[in-house]
């Protein structure tokens, strides 16, 4: 039976050659407000640079009788906007994410 695995609690870690003991702040309502400010910012600006870019290829169309150029067009500018719009929902993601951490702080559960 000592073959077996063993659990993730008893494997101890050994440090890694030539690291050095980093050091971080403590977590606080201030820095992570800042943080919620700036990514809703970054996401705010995706958003509209997401429109922008729809109403842009919604204003340009396709000028190509050619069904293969018609089709890798479509799904470069499809491609081109799902990217811009994943990018603002995982920065909106975050932000909202430290949003409820800073209410768990000011509000804790009892």
């Amino acid at each position: 039976m000592s073959d077996l695995p063993q659990s993730v609690e008893s494997t101890t870690q050994a440090p890694l050659a030539g690291s050095t003991g980093v050091t971080t702040k403590p977590l606080t309502s201030q820095s992570c407000a800042v943080g919620s400010v700036i990514a809703g910012t970054m996401a705010f600006g995706m958003y509209r640079m997401s429109h922008a870019i729809a109403l842009s290829f919604a204003a340009h169309k396709i000028q190509s009788d050619n069904f293969i150029v018609q089709r890798i067009s479509a799904a470069v500018r499809t491609l081109v906007i799902g990217m811009t719009t994943l990018g603002m929902g995982v920065i909106w993601s975050r932000r909202n994410r430290v949003t409820r951490f800073i209410d768990s702080i000011n509000h804790p559960k009892q």
